[in-house]
């Protein structure tokens, strides 16, 4: 337009007034294909195709028809250059462009129609506002590039112009919005291409206008040489890309491209698939032996976990990031899998809709990783470098893999999940083990404070009940004084339970001796026998008061004397007992026993009492360890008396007897060795 209105010469004037004409129908044109992708891509029959095809070539025969067609003559003149239009095929001219356009925008308004009922209303305001603009465009460019020259108006034709800039501004910016391509990728090859036509019209330059020269002489350039000109520049321009794109694919068919043997490949794949069990290296390993035989442009891998997380592998991608159209390609298509087969050329697919959905994630072919209909995978393939489409023998090739892929695949992701899971359990342990560690040292210091304190406890009260039971003795013995049959009975009663109190503290003590490493066996000559039966005497009382009958029975040639710690011992002793005497029922008999049987000494105390349960025996003899029964039968016992028994018997090289049935009563008892005790006595 800029070159007819400023151009002297009415035939270059003419020719410059043509080519405008024509953009303008490239340009309705271009609307039109526009309107084909654009918001969503819609099938063409090939009667729309013929017609508009139709349309184009008719506007471009009325613009160029020399001597004839819209354009009769151009003037020039000093204020501005005008055209005498052939009225009837300018009207002609202008049914055909406006029919262009009008096509476009009923294609333009079905899509928007159908974006705004299955789109979000953000996308469809946004297409909404691109059709408005490019009617503001077309209104306003057909008024003052078409409509005013019809009137014989060419001094307002460069308003037309800026309309059109504004819309390829906005235009860029909505796309960039919508991510439909990466601005920086298209800056980047635009530059670069640009930078290449360059170059080329400079290396070629000198040959053109030198074969001009040669052709046409040193003459003023004619109008033929002016067409000879451009038509050599364009054809210069428009033939770099396909040049190029021929170039490609021919080195590439020389160097790149060969036949590969079907079973070699599948041999190969299994091998890898075979010995590799770890997700990361199997999938990079399977996918370069695919890419190796197939050549496509690019592999993109989606894994699918159970747990809903998704891994993402690529190759051939010959950039340093992965696009952004690569990363969303499961996203596109995830409605539709359910509709292709395993393994599908996209091209092959019948549904219209479903083939569109499939064409926007880029890929030449789509193949599924399935194991026993459950989906582990998505692969997707670009187009072959050398330009030929994927043959039957390729896709039985994707086909027979798919099913090996997606059983390493899955066994990838199990052996991912048994390395987090021991990770995941080797950090769980390394902190409870360090809580354990932290609590067990507080326990240690709880368990010295506590040893601590019973020490210091047992000692301060051993010393007053050991007072308060020598006064109650002086009252008993009469020192005080006469005392009834009343008194005594009570006296006594105070005399035992004091006894009582100084055996559970001598316990108490003994069991901190233990704790603290301060527990000696003092072994002395002793007649066991003797100090056996004065303990029964002394608690005859206490059983007669319960209602029940302690009876001691000692059988055979036993020893008169033993190394043993006389006292550890009576308190072992009177413990059985004592224990035998609470917890049996009244009106029974408590039987003791002592006896010598293979070189040992025995002695049990058998009750009818209460038993011990079952689940309970095992952890009788523990520190503190009281059945539930005999809680409730006595409720201020401590559960120190057996353990302190196991003890003192193991310190004598002996061993305890027990055993028991609830509700039927029990047996507690020890076995010494006489032998090796009266060795000991014999040693000393």
């Amino acid at each position: 337009m800029l070159l007819f209105m400023l151009q002297e010469r009415v035939d270059i004037a003419e020719l410059f007034a043509r080519f405008y004409y024509v953009t303008a129908l490239v340009m309705a044109l271009g609307l039109y294909k526009f309107a084909l992708y654009y918001p969503v891509q819609r099938q063409v029959t090939r009667a729309e195709r013929t017609s508009v095809w139709g349309l184009f070539i008719s506007g471009i025969a009325l613009c160029l028809i020399p001597g004839s067609g819209v354009i009769q003559s151009v003037s020039t003149t000093a204020l501005h250059n005008t055209v005498e239009l052939n009225q009837v095929q300018y009207l002609a001219y202008i049914v055909l462009f406006a029919g262009l356009v009008s096509v476009a925008f009923l294609r333009l308004g079905r899509s928007y129609r159908t974006i705004r009922s299955t789109r979000s209303k953000k996308y469809a305001h946004q297409v909404l506002a691109m059709i408005y603009t490019l009617g503001i465009v077309s209104v306003a460019g057909t008024y003052f590039d078409i409509i005013l020259p019809l009137a014989g108006n060419y001094s307002d034709i460069w308003m037309g112009p800026p309309f059109t800039l504004i819309f390829t501004v906005y235009l860029l910016y909505v796309l960039t919005q919508q991510g439909i391509f990466d601005v920086r990728a298209v800056l980047a090859r635009s530059v670069g291409y640009i930078a290449m036509i360059g170059v080329t019209l400079l290396l070629y330059a000198a040959m053109i206008f030198g074969i001009g020269g040669v052709l046409f002489g040193e003459d003023q350039p004619s109008a033929p040489q002016q067409l000879f000109y451009l038509g050599s520049a364009l054809l210069l321009l428009l033939s770099v890309a396909p040049l190029r794109q021929w170039f490609d694919n021919l080195t590439y068919r020389f160097f790149y491209h060969r036949d590969y043997s079907f079973n070699e490949v599948l041999q190969q794949f299994s091998t890898v698939t075979a010995n590799e069990i770890d997700l990361s290296r199997v999938v990079t390993k399977s996918l370069a032996v695919l890419v190796d035989a197939l050549g496509p442009s690019y592999v993109s891998l989606y894994v699918l976990s159970a747990q809903g997380k998704t891994y993402h592998f690529v190759r051939n991608i010959k950039s340093r990031h992965t696009p952004k159209r690569y990363k969303q390609q499961l996203e596109t298509v995830q409605d539709i899998l359910a509709d292709l087969p395993r393994a599908t050329r996209v091209g092959d697919i019948a549904k219209f809709e479903t083939r569109q959905i499939a064409e926007e994630s880029g890929a030449e072919v789509i193949v599924q990783l399935m194991v026993k209909g459950e989906q582990v995978g998505v692969v997707f393939f670009g187009e072959r470098n050398n330009g030929l489409p994927y043959s039957e023998q390729d896709m039985q090739l994707l086909a027979t893999t798919a099913d090996e892929l997606a059983l390493s695949v899955q066994n990838g992701l199990r052996f991912n999940e048994i390395k987090e899971f021991n990770k995941r359990l080797r950090k769980e342990v390394s902190s409870a083990t360090s809580e354990l560690r932290h609590s067990n040292q507080q326990l240690h210091r709880i368990d010295e404070v506590k040893d601590e304190f019973l020490s210091i406890a047992s000692h301060q009260l051993r010393t007053p009940l050991t007072s308060v039971k020598g006064y109650i003795s002086m009252v008993l013995d009469g020192d005080a004084g006469k005392v009834n049959t009343q008194q005594r009975h009570l006296l006594n009663e105070a005399f035992n339970s004091s006894q009582r109190m100084v055996s559970l503290i001598e316990d108490f003590l003994n069991m901190s001796r233990l704790q603290t490493g301060r527990f000696v066996i003092d072994r002395h000559e002793s007649d066991v026998v003797k100090m056996i039966t004065d303990e029964v005497g002394v608690l005859q009382s206490t059983a007669e008061a319960h209602s029940l009958r302690l009876v001691l029975c000692a059988e055979g040639d036993l020893p008169a004397s033993m190394a043993v710690d006389e006292g550890k011992l009576r308190q072992v002793v009177m413990n059985f007992i004592d224990n035998a005497i609470y917890y049996s029922n009244p009106n029974s008999v408590i039987n003791v026993r002592l006896y010598e049987e293979a070189g040992n000494l025995k002695f049990e105390v058998s009750d009818t009492g209460i038993g011990v349960p079952k689940e309970a025996q095992s952890q009788l003899f523990g520190k503190f360890y009281r059945a539930s029964n005999a809680r409730n039968r006595r409720p201020d016992g401590t559960g120190v008396g057996l353990y302190l028994a196991k003890k003192v018997v193991a310190e004598h090289k002996g061993d305890i007897i027990f055993h028991s049935k609830e509700g039927k009563g029990s047996t507690f008892g020890f076995s010494l060795p006489i032998e090796k005790l009266l060795a000991k006595d014999q040693t000393k």
